[in-house]
């Protein structure tokens, strides 16, 4: 199983490195919550279904500039 094309095109020496480890992971956005000091609102998490390793972020707003820039 590999990752999707998107990723191999924006991304070719990181996708070639994580996909020997990486298969499949888990995406989530949780909020809105209330505005923290800084603005944000968001937490995006990202789970590896093989070895469990969570990631999280804050975000000000959900846009798919600001998750792709976590990932």
């Amino acid at each position: 199983m590999t990752f999707h094309y998107w990723v191999w095109f924006l991304f070719p020496e990181v996708a070639t490195m994580l996909n020997q480890y990486i298969v499949q992971v888990g995406i989530d956005i949780i909020g809105p919550l209330p505005v923290t000091a800084k603005g944000n609102r968001y937490i995006v998490t990202l789970v590896d279904y093989f070895s469990k390793w969570p990631e999280a972020e804050t975000l000000q707003n959900k846009s798919a500039e600001e998750v792709a820039l976590f990932l």
